[in-house]
C-alpha cells in the first residue's frame, strides 16, 4: 500500500468510528485527483431518531421493523450521498472502503461512475454477495484491490 492508499484508508477508518451501530463500523472515503471528495459510515439516514433502530435484532426471521437491516445506510451509499458537489464529479474517482461492498452497494459505486475500489476486509468472505460484487465491477470496469492493513 503507498502512502496515499495508506492515508485515504486510515480516514475510511476513521470515518467508521462515526457508525452509531455497535456491531458493525464500516467507514469511506471517494477520492479523486488526490482531493477528498467525500466520507460515509454506515447508519440510520439523517432523520431518522437513532432511538427506533434496533441495532441488537440481527434475526432476519422477525418481521422487518424488528430488525436492524431496513435502516441502516451502508458507508459506500452514505458517503456517495454525502457528497456535496454534482454527482457527475464522481466519475473517474476512487472509493476507500474498510470492508468489500455488497452486491447492491456494488451497483451504486458503478452508477456515481467510481472507477476504483480498495478495501480492507471482505464482505462475507467467498460469499455470493462478493461474487457478485465482483462480477459487476468486472463487467463495468471497476477495479478492486485488497490493501493491507
Amino acid at each position: 500500500m503507498d502512502k496515499k492508499q495508506s492515508y485515504y484508508i486510515e480516514l475510511a477508518k476513521i470515518a467508521s468510528k462515526q457508525s452509531k451501530d455497535p456491531r458493525t463500523k464500516v467507514g469511506s472515503c471517494i477520492t479523486k485527483d488526490g482531493k477528498i471528495l467525500s466520507l460515509g459510515w454506515n447508519g440510520p439516514p439523517r432523520k431518522l431518531n437513532d432511538s427506533l433502530v434496533p441495532f441488537d435484532c440481527r434475526d432476519k426471521t422477525k418481521p422487518l421493523k424488528e430488525q436492524k437491516y431496513p435502516y441502516i445506510l451502508h458507508s459506500e451509499v452514505n458517503s456517495i450521498l454525502n457528497y456535496a458537489g454534482q454527482l457527475n464529479d464522481l466519475v473517474g474517482s476512487s472509493l476507500y472502503v474498510t470492508v468489500f461492498p455488497c452486491h447492491n452497494c456494488a451497483l451504486q459505486i458503478i452508477q456515481a461512475g467510481i472507477k476504483e475500489v480498495y478495501y480492507l476486509e471482505d464482505y462475507g468472505g467467498d460469499s455470493e454477495s462478493d461474487k457478485m460484487s465482483k462480477f459487476l465491477f468486472d463487467q463495468c470496469g471497476v477495479s478492486y484491490k485488497k490493501l493491507e492493513n
